[in-house]
């Protein structure tokens, strides 16, 4: 069987025609015996229906909803596995810089553990927790994050809550393979998965 980016490619190039076996030969490139044993699959799987009209065929609805469905990129193992370790090494940073009054104490792994397959990503969750400083020595750290940020901040609730945003963009480095999601200390307790950072 096809694979899915392979299966909309298809169904994008016979959008609105009659699909034969030789049409669909030429654009899988394959044989006509592949290229029929395909087209009986997609209809198993309700992409395309016959048309009535002896050895054609036509795409359903189903088939036109995938063939416009966006699909999440999918990573290689090399890439997930270097961003993972990149990850870690922003993490130390975070926890031992002076720059940020927090830090991260809870990392967990929530998708697939250790990495073997390509997917669209890696979902972690992690939770944040006070260094310990003083008020003043909190409030110090905060306000330099604050100035360093380029943005506007919308309301005072996002002003308040920076220092953690701060740390979020860090970590996430604008990278489209690291999917964070923000617990609290008590939440991250149920959360399932492999834990790369507990203190």
């Amino acid at each position: 069987m096809i694979n899915q980016k392979k299966i909309r490619d298809f169904l994008k190039k016979t959008e609105n025609k009659f699909i034969s076996e030789k049409k669909a030969a030429q654009i899988l490139k394959v044989d006509k015996k592949a290229a029929l044993e395909i087209l009986i699959q997609l209809k198993e799987l309700g992409f395309i229906g016959e048309t009535g009209i002896d050895g054609l065929w036509q795409q359903s609805i189903r088939g036109k909803i995938l063939a416009h469905k966006r699909v999440s990129k999918e990573f290689r193992v090399d890439t997930l596995k270097k961003q993972l370790n990149n990850l870690i090494k922003r993490l130390k940073i975070v926890n031992s810089s002076s720059k940020y009054p927090d830090c991260v104490s809870c990392v967990i792994v929530t998708s697939e553990y250790p990495i073997e397959h390509i997917s669209s990503g890696i979902d972690i969750a992690y939770s944040v927790d006070s260094k310990g400083l003083s008020e003043e020595e909190y409030d110090t750290a905060a306000d330099e994050l604050r100035k360093q940020y380029h943005g506007n901040f919308n309301n005072v609730v996002e002003y308040m809550f920076y220092p953690h945003t701060a740390i979020r963009l860090f970590l996430k480095s604008r990278s489209p393979v690291l999917k964070l999601k923000n617990y609290s200390k008590e939440e991250i307790k149920s959360i399932v998965g492999y834990k790369i950072l507990e203190q």
